[in-house]
């Protein structure tokens, strides 16, 4: 019986850990993947509605992390991240009567691109059903998400 025991937990401990991988330790054994920081410019009106969400830049940590990168983000991770930010509900930055932009971050991973990451010490799978029920929860009428040139 212990034997038995031994050996189903050498098969199956492993993949259990394994599961419950934080993306930076998955990130770390995988040194050509890329991760880019996204800021989001957004302003948020008085009503708490937000008014303005757009990528305002990215970068590349690996490489500089102040230099901006061009990179095409998809535009399901535009969507979840849109939603994310709406149900975060920040508060209206208003000064002299004036809505103010401020910004906000996130992750995004090209192995992992219709995953939001906004922790690098979760999990993986937390990450990616965490992206699954932003997804489910955005509207069908939703706009889409406005790009500047050159993002």
């Amino acid at each position: 019986m212990s034997r038995l025991v031994v050996c189903f937990l050498a098969l199956f401990l492993p993949l259990s850990l394994n599961a419950a991988e934080s993306f930076r330790d998955w990130w770390e054994k995988h040194p050509q993947s890329r991760l880019f920081v996204v800021v989001f410019g957004l302003k948020v009106n008085q009503k708490g509605e937000l008014t303005q969400f757009e990528v305002s830049g990215i970068t590349e940590p690996k490489v500089h992390l102040k230099d901006k990168v061009e990179l095409d983000l998809p535009q399901g991770y535009l969507d979840i991240a849109k939603q994310w930010i709406k149900e975060h509900g920040y508060p209206p930055r208003i000064e002299d009567g004036k809505v103010l932009e401020f910004f906000v971050y996130s992750y995004f991973c090209s192995d992992f691109p219709d995953v939001l990451i906004d922790d690098l010490d979760a999990p993986i799978d937390v990450l990616r059903k965490k992206s699954d029920k932003l997804r489910d929860r955005i509207s069908s009428d939703q706009e889409p998400v406005e790009r500047p040139p050159g993002v």
